[in-house]
């Protein structure tokens, strides 16, 4: 059921051909009161990406809240960034992001959209994983593209980080 609600093109393509299904048969058959079929499976189709849209999955919220994060660190802002960091996060990662931070001025962090992001919902607190490729651009000089891994905690119905990892690519 996520399916429908993160993604609005299925909804779109469903609809269409759906309503186009119903106009070519109604026009084969002269039937007209197809047309109001038509009329009506459209009318449920944007009623159905107007929901999709008011509904933000969880996995919505994290792609928001890697992206607000890629912001504050690009704009070297260590209080906002540190606002992502879970309470329960070992010491070591508020020490870690702020060593980052300071070893250089960010102009550009750029974060690749193709994100695997895993939901495990059977722990308490529930907790995702999200995997991507990133790359930043520091004093003037572009970073290696990373492979980097954020683990995540739901608190407070935000999604913050608990946990991160980065290194090279593996190329086979």
């Amino acid at each position: 059921m996520t399916l429908f609600f993160e993604d609005q093109i299925t909804l779109i393509v469903a609809t269409a051909a759906v309503a186009l299904l119903l106009a070519i048969i109604a026009l084969k058959t002269g039937r007209g009161v197809l047309l109001l079929a038509v009329v009506g499976v459209v009318l449920l189709g944007g009623v159905l990406v107007l929901i999709e849209y008011l509904v933000v999955t969880d996995r919505e919220k994290i792609y928001d809240t890697i992206d607000q994060l890629a912001a504050a660190v690009e704009a070297n802002d260590l209080k906002a960034t540190s606002e992502f960091i879970s309470t329960s996060a070992t010491t070591a990662i508020p020490g870690e992001v702020a060593g980052m931070m300071a070893s250089g001025s960010f102009s550009k962090v750029q974060v690749s959209t193709d994100r695997t992001i895993e939901i495990n919902h059977h722990t308490s607190p529930p907790t995702a994983t999200a995997t991507f490729t990133a790359w930043a651009q520091v004093s003037g000089f572009r970073t290696p593209t990373q492979k980097v891994t954020l683990t995540f905690r739901l608190e407070d119905d935000r999604w913050r980080l608990s946990k991160f990892e980065y290194g090279p690519l593996v190329k086979l």
